[in-house]
């Protein structure tokens, strides 16, 4: 499906339904959702919404879309500019970029489930660098092996989601747009 034949109105009105709908998801997630026993480490809800942009668009509105979440939770939750920011907005691009190369190299052997695993394990490990550069001490690599394994976890139940949603009849026909 290529969205870059949309009409240049419905595909704004789509990009900003999946940037509302992403911003939800991490406030839910932020609020509601009990933290990890993994520091640092969360569920993703949001990375629904990027796996969706990752099919259907291109990467510079996607990664515009992923940014602008990022920025947008953090301003409802407060944490703007500080620390907590600075690893989401990494993490986030971070696992945007990687997923969005594996899905676009090698469509077809890996579903949405290993694409966003892959995902969710890049997503810590960034965020782990970006802890040992702001901390400079190593002693959070120990934090790598429980880290690798919440990833896998949370990105392999987010995948499977999102394999769901792809399935369906009814959202599909919104993203494909009108021909």
């Amino acid at each position: 499906m290529n969205t870059e034949r949309m009409p240049k109105h419905y595909r704004m009105v789509v990009l900003s339904m999946l940037l509302a709908l992403g911003v939800v998801l991490g406030m839910i997630e932020a609020v509601y959702v009990p933290p990890l026993p993994i520091p640092g480490a969360k569920v993703g809800l949001a990375n629904l919404v990027s796996l969706i942009l990752i099919i259907y668009f291109p990467f510079k509105e996607a990664l515009a879309n992923i940014v602008l979440r990022v920025t947008l939770v953090s301003l409802l939750t407060g944490t703007f500019l500080s620390t907590v920011f600075l690893f989401s907005l990494v993490g986030g691009v971070t696992a945007f970029v990687v997923m969005f190369l594996v899905f676009k190299l090698l469509n077809g052997p890996l579903t949405m489930i290993g694409v966003s695993a892959i995902g969710a394990v890049s997503h810590n490990l960034a965020q782990l660098l970006v802890a040992i550069w702001l901390l400079g001490s190593w002693g959070f690599i120990f934090h790598l092996p429980f880290l690798v394994i919440t990833g896998v976890a949370t990105g392999v139940f987010i995948g499977y989601v999102a394999n769901n949603l792809r399935a369906r009849k009814d959202i599909v026909p919104l993203l494909e747009g009108a021909r």
